[in-house]
Parts: C-alpha cells; structure tokens; sequence
C-alpha cells in the first residue's frame, strides 16, 4: 500500500471514529439520561415522532440530512451560503463553489460551508459518501466541533487525492 492511500485509510478511519464517537456522547446526553456537563438533559427539547419515540421514518430521518442541498444550521447562515445551497439544490456546482468560497470569507471556521464546498467540488463525480451523527437539535457547539473534525478529515481526503482516486 502507498504512503498516500495509508494517510487516506488513516483519515477516514479517524473520521469514522470522530462520527461515532461524537453519535456515542450524544446518545449519553440525550436519550440515556447521563450528563457529561452543560445543561441537564431535563432542560432540553427533542423532536419525537407523532408515536411519542424517537424519529423513524425514512421521510423524518431524511429531513435530518444534507450533503449541501438543505442548510441543517441555518442561524449561521450567511446569504451567500444560502445561494450556494440552492445551487447545490439545483446541480450547479460551480455557482455553489464561487458561494461557498465567499461564505467562508465572512466565516472562515464554518464547518458546514467547508463540507458543502469539498460536495461541491466533487460535484456528480463517483465519491463515496460518510454521514456523521451530530447533536444539531440539542447541543449546536459540540455539533458544530464534530463538524469541524469531519470537515477537516473531509479536506485533508480530497487534497490527497481522495481514496483509490474517488
């Protein structure tokens, strides 16, 4: 195995371990009734299904999730970065590319823009896909530092060529 596809399988699998591990806390916050600090999981609101149990259904999951064609923080939303989703909505990457760039201007540490804009420039190429579980409903800041790992692993992964290429 090469030096690059080494620093590839290492990349992924640390971003595979920063999805879980960030998954595994916030299932401990929310649903196992243990608080790891902040605020008491009593204070805290979670969406429920119209049965009273956690989301399940394929249509209620999938409003949960983005490659870049939904804003999932959108108070941090630039309207650049709004213009770039609906670009990305829409397939055009390159007016999603020039977007994003000038999202991350105005907030270079935005995690969410940096993921859509590495999506982005991948564009309908073959790639593969990782999904990561983020608090985004109950806690935004560990939310949003799980992002920044993901989004980091994401970049150094695409700079390096990507895995076997993709």
């Amino acid at each position: 195995m090469s030096q690059k596809n080494e620093t590839a399988v290492l990349i992924l699998s640390l971003l595979i371990t920063i999805a879980l591990a960030g998954a595994g806390i916030w299932w401990l916050r929310s649903r196992g009734g243990i608080n790891l600090g902040g605020s008491s999981p009593q204070n805290q609101t979670f969406p429920k299904s119209p049965t009273g149990n956690s989301p399940q259904s394929e249509q209620e999951i999938g409003q949960r999730l983005s490659a870049g064609q939904k804003l999932l923080i959108p108070q941090q939303a630039t309207p650049t970065k709004q213009a770039a989703v609906q670009a990305i909505a829409s397939g055009n990457y390159n007016a999603a590319i020039s977007d994003l760039q000038a999202s991350l201007k105005t907030n270079r540490n935005d995690p969410e823009a940096l993921i859509y804009l590495n999506n982005a420039r991948i564009g309908s190429q073959k790639s593969y896909t990782i999904a990561a579980a983020v608090p985004i409903g109950s806690d935004i800041n560990a939310a949003l530092e799980i992002m920044r790992g993901v989004a980091q692993a994401q970049n150094e992964i695409n700079q390096s060529g990507g895995i076997s290429g993709k």
